[in-house]
């Protein structure tokens, strides 16, 4: 993989620095030395890499903020795991936002299920 740009690393840390402004909560936990990647940890527990490639095969994330993508956002099923990519900073947040929401929703339900299979009622 060849070597980001100077520029390309500019603008990587902008979108970084524009989505921890989004999201509270979330934290810069790395920094490639050699692209322009950085890696997130997101307040849902996920991860999110910044960047200006499509990063190594090896490694996945399920939220992706890369420059030359839709502003809109996609979603895309990845080795049975759904992962979500865009190029904007709010879009994100947002997604990451209502999945924040969605699991604390579905969090309740899970307890009372989980109550239920060990045989206690309330």
């Amino acid at each position: 993989m060849k070597k980001s740009s100077d520029e390309s690393i500019e603008l990587c840390e902008k979108m970084a620095e524009e989505f921890l402004s989004l999201c509270p909560g979330a934290f810069i936990r790395n920094c490639s030395v050699t692209t322009s990647s950085i890696y997130i940890k997101t307040p849902d527990g996920f991860s999110l890499r910044v960047g200006d490639h499509n990063g190594k095969k090896k490694y996945t994330y399920k939220w992706n903020l890369l420059l030359g993508y839709s502003k809109k956002g996609f979603w895309e099923k990845d080795r049975g795991v759904w992962r979500f990519y865009c190029s904007n900073a709010e879009t994100i947040a947002n997604e990451i936002n209502k999945n924040i929401q969605q699991k604390k929703s579905i969090e309740p339900l899970l307890k009372n299920l989980t109550k239920k299979a060990k045989g206690v009622t309330t």
